[in-house]
């Protein structure tokens, strides 16, 4: 990132924040915080991590080792809110979209990962477990979920299948229209990403996948049907065989 995006980050501002809460842990972040003009700025201060440009830290190393290396990067949130002033309970219960019905035999996919490659199970697992699944009910039919930046992964699995049910939505939905479809599925299946968190706060039931990310502290957080699955050689996702996944699978579904 140069100049010019902080420039332009700049002049987006419609007002300057008094207070600034950063649940980020990067320099953009803390760089945003500054130029915003905001006189405050909280933020999480982690081990070997020093963030000068903030004017209130928590340091997270006051919870103690054992404790910070296995709790929820949201329960990590919330202690730092609470060091800050938060007195309200943080709530567990999943959403719910009244409008949007869900269908038992749409399976949502989610086979990017923004922000990290190696979180990224292969194209061709992916094209295997659907193969495997249609094998077991005909009636289902897959969605394929990302970003514009997923649209190759995608496209890889769609085009390798060649299969009337099979629809790929990677750079087509907004927020609010990938929660709509989200919330649709019957189930959903993924990396350890964004969209997940999203369908296990809509209360889809989940099945998550992790290669190098500590699922301890990454994994859907609220009180709905969710399964994770770890590979069984350290931060290897592609160590992960379609067969054992799929029989994770059969047993939410």
């Amino acid at each position: 990132l140069g100049v010019k995006y902080f420039l332009d980050f700049n002049k987006m501002l419609r007002c300057k924040p008094e207070n600034y809460l950063l649940f980020t842990n990067s320099i953009r972040g803390d760089i945003e915080a500054l130029i915003s003009g905001s006189r405050q700025r909280f933020g999480l201060n982690l081990p070997n991590r020093s963030r000068p440009l903030l004017t209130h830290t928590f340091d997270a190393t006051q919870l103690g080792q054992d404790r910070f290396s296995q709790m929820h990067q949201t329960e990590m949130w919330e202690q730092m809110a609470r060091y800050f002033g938060l007195k309200e309970q943080i709530a567990k219960e999943p959403l719910h979209l009244p409008e949007i019905l869900r269908n038992e035999c749409k399976i949502g996919l989610v086979p990017g990962s923004s922000n990290s490659s190696g979180k990224r199970w292969s194209p061709a697992n992916w094209v295997s477990l659907i193969k495997e699944l249609s094998s077991l009910n005909g009636s289902f039919n897959f969605h394929l979920y990302g970003t514009e930046q997923d649209k190759g992964i995608t496209n890889d699995i769609f085009t390798s299948l060649c299969a009337v049910n099979v629809f790929d939505h990677a750079g087509k939905t907004d927020l609010s229209e990938l929660a709509e479809e989200l919330a649709s599925c019957g189930l959903i299946i993924g990396n350890d990403t964004g969209s997940m968190h999203l369908a296990n706060m809509l209360s889809t039931p989940v099945v998550v996948l992790f290669g190098p990310t500590n699922s301890s502290r990454t994994k859907p957080f609220f009180n709905s049907n969710k399964v994770l699955i770890e590979s069984p050689e350290s931060h290897d996702i592609n160590s992960l065989e379609p067969e054992v996944v799929l029989r994770r699978i059969i047993s939410i579904l």
